[in-house]
């Protein structure tokens, strides 16, 4: 590996500032460059989201690494936080978004708090790693699950509430019989959407035919929202402000407002809606004959779920639809048999779904497998997504691709290593090809959903562009979000391009980093809305039977101990090295292996455990563990 760099001559750049709770964090600069390392302590108690100043200093494998040499302009200055020490003169708080390496105290007044009480507060003193605050207002103790949600939601900003005049302006849209006019006809051909059983926008539908000549005619169908949403109304700039809906386990917070997202511009069951077209003429090998973009009018015949879907498609029981399902599980191999040939990674993991009763509280988790008729969807949104990427491109006038550049060399050859450790023959630098293969035989073994994670972790995050530089993990030279204009702008503006809207340069690039910058800030409030709630789950178990094994997949060792996955919970735990005391542990670095001394034991990668939950913390959502 090699040593860090010294650059030959310092940069300093501008950017936003992303804190890690543990205390380090990265810059993304506003110019076109890498993002920046920070090290813990060398932050200049800048906080997620401040505008910061950054020093390059030096460059490795790893990438760059730097510190803040100011804090350019505060994000914000309003936090959710938890109190978790009551003693002395003071509270003292922790807040994710502030990280553990501060302080944050809370000086007490009239009021009285417990610990595990949340809190809003105003941070109104940086000195050094302390920080004051005063209080704003009190949310409730972390032992209620019901305030889950809405501390996110404070916590990360989302907006919630739609402006009055907003939700007028969605009040005065109706579908008419003029909104017809120019657009092709289709609502006597067969149409279905497939959706999970807990949606309630639907934006895509299908229909699917299948010529004498073995040609298929595939028709994807999104909800035309950019007919209700013009650039520049009030629902636009409320559109804009939000880019994204954001999803958590209890609640959605829409883009656009219920009457648009659940109503006009969902494609309900046996109701005229206007649409967006991808149509497709498709040969039997799979390659696109012809391919037409167009306004339409649809009326959906069936709502499925993906378990009705499934079960038509598995049995012999008799539907209406079934050839149409049929035709589609045929094309979607099709489809599927074009993306192994280009190299193309299927991650196909299950997904997991925390389910909670009316008071918020989880009562169990549930799985659901990327069957054939996710499959299906899939397929079809990509291959409508790779043509209108395409078609922006034919039409020269711009546009926001969905791009994701090549992934660091440093991080792509330790998840080599990995898979070499569980077995895995991967030869020197490895083609896209060989990735794609490793999967496929990676697909039925136990290791699949650590190689899926691992490999994900390796990866740049896609993000929002003007400018098209591809898909590497898709494998696509032309790829474009356009199938969600009801939960992402970044759609909406695409369907806006194709039908004669027009954007500067410059437009583009800010809708698209606003659409980055949201899309990150949701996926934070989402995942440690999931968390939380997995850990309570986890606790709601351990009062249950706290003597209850868990099993474990060992997916690290290193000289601190050893890290692993729960099985059903999607969490990930860890033994410090010093509680391994049955032998004297060595660390094998080739290997990432730990060895008894004594008794040769192993901890290696890959090796399942049985382990026992000794204590559990909400706040932290950290839990220690014991081997059994």
């Amino acid at each position: 590996m090699l040593r860090d760099m010294k650059l030959s001559k310092e940069k300093v750049l501008k950017g936003k500032f992303f804190l890690h709770v543990k205390g380090f964090g990265f810059v993304q600069p506003e110019e076109d460059h890498p993002e920046v390392f920070i090290p813990p302590r060398k932050n200049k108690n800048a906080i997620s989201g401040d505008t910061v100043m950054v020093r390059v200093l030096t460059k490795s494998s790893k990438g760059y690494e730097g510190v803040i040499s100011e804090v350019v302009k505060r994000e914000r200055d309003e936090f959710v936080a938890t109190v978790i020490d009551d003693e002395g003169t003071d509270y003292l708080l922790f807040s994710p978004l502030i990280g553990e390496d501060k302080e944050i105290n809370l000086p007490k007044e009239k009021k009285k708090f417990e610990i595990g009480d949340r809190l809003i507060v105003k941070i109104v003193d940086y000195e050094d790693r302390v920080l004051t605050a005063t209080l704003l207002r009190f949310l409730g103790n972390i032992s209620d699950p019901s305030i889950d949600v809405e501390s996110a939601i404070i916590a990360h900003r989302i907006r919630k509430d739609f402006p009055k005049e907003v939700v007028e302006e969605a009040k005065g849209y109706k579908i008419t019989k003029k909104d017809y006019k120019g657009r092709i006809d289709l609502r006597d051909v067969e149409t279905v959407t497939i959706d999970p059983t807990t949606a309630k926008d639907y934006d895509d539908a299908i229909t699917l035919s299948k010529e004498e000549n073995g040609n298929y005619l595939l028709g994807v169908h999104i909800a035309d929202v950019s007919h209700f949403v013009k650039k520049g109304s009030k629902l636009d700039q409320e559109a804009f402000t939000r880019a994204n809906s954001t999803y958590f386990p209890t609640k959605v917070v829409p883009m656009l407002p219920e009457e648009l997202s659940n109503n006009l511009c969902s494609l309900v069951e046996k109701e005229d809606r206007l649409t967006v077209s991808v149509l497709l003429e498709i040969s039997k090998d799979g390659d696109i004959i012809e391919k037409e973009v167009a306004k339409t009018v649809i009326n959906s015949d069936k709502r499925f779920t993906y378990e009705q879907a499934y079960d038509i498609l598995s049995t012999k029981k008799k539907d209406p639809h079934k050839v149409l399902l049929e035709n589609m599980r045929d094309l979607c191999h099709l489809f599927k048999k074009k993306r192994r040939e280009r190299g193309s990674v299927e991650l196909a993991l299950p997904d997991t779904q925390i389910i909670c009763d009316e008071q918020e509280s989880p009562t169990h988790i549930e799985t659901h497998f990327y069957d054939i008729t996710h499959q299906m969807i899939e397929e079809f949104m990509l291959k409508a997504k790779e043509i209108i990427a395409e078609t922006l491109l034919d039409m020269g006038k711009g546009g926001i691709f969905r791009v994701h550049d090549e992934p660091d060399s440093t991080n792509f050859d330790n998840f080599f290593a990995f898979v070499r450790l569980l077995g895995y023959n991967v030869g020197n630098n490895p083609t896209a090809h060989d990735i794609a293969k490793l999967f496929q035989n990676a697909k039925d073994s136990p290791h699949i959903e650590q190689i899926a994670v691992k490999y994900i972790r390796s990866q740049k995050l896609a993000i929002y562009s003007p400018d098209n530089i591809g898909h590497y993990g898709l494998g696509l030279e032309n790829y474009s979000h356009f199938t969600s204009p009801i939960r992402r702008y970044s759609d909406l503006i695409v369907h806006r391009i194709l039908f004669g809207e027009t954007y500067e340069k410059e437009e583009l690039k800010n809708v698209a980093a606003r659409c980055s910058e949201n899309e990150r800030k949701s996926f934070v409030a989402e995942t440690s809305v999931v968390k939380l709630k997995k850990y309570r789950l986890l606790d709601s178990y351990f009062e249950e039977d706290c003597e209850k094994i868990y099993k474990g997949v060992l997916t690290n060792a290193s000289p601190k101990g050893i890290t692993f996955d729960i099985e059903g919970l999607g969490i990930d735990g860890f033994i410090p090295i010093r509680d391994l005391n049955d032998d004297f542990y060595i660390f094998e670095e080739k290997k990432m292996q730990l060895r008894g001394r004594n008794t040769g034991y192993l901890f290696a990668i890959g090796d399942r455990i049985n382990i026992q939950l000794h204590a559990i913390d909400l706040v932290f959502c950290e839990a220690e563990w014991t081997l059994c």
